[in-house]
């Protein structure tokens, strides 16, 4: 799939637990692909009280300026960091 320049934001986050997760935003779509080891997630966006939320496949993240949250199937949670001090901040 080809995208225009600038509709993609990929950003880094670093776990608390040490795991590195990638995250591609596709705003235009109101999308998400989590990045997990060797595991792709698509989620699609959500209504969020603050910050931004998508779901899919078991998977939830909550993500607000440069923290996030990864719910997996309610069996386990991360608190992550952007690692990439390039992010743009989330409302």
């Amino acid at each position: 799939m080809q995208v225009a320049p600038g509709l993609v934001n990929q950003v880094g986050y670093l776990c608390d637990t040490g795991e590195r997760l990638t995250v591609s935003y596709f705003s235009h779509r109101g999308a998400a692909a989590l990045i997990r080891g060797e595991t792709a997630y698509e989620l699609q966006q959500v209504p969020a009280a603050s910050g931004v939320s998508y779901v899919g496949r078991g998977v939830i993240l909550h993500g607000k300026g440069v923290e996030l949250l990864v719910d997996t199937n309610g069996s386990e949670q991360l608190a992550c960091r952007a690692s990439d001090s390039s992010f743009p901040r989330t409302p």
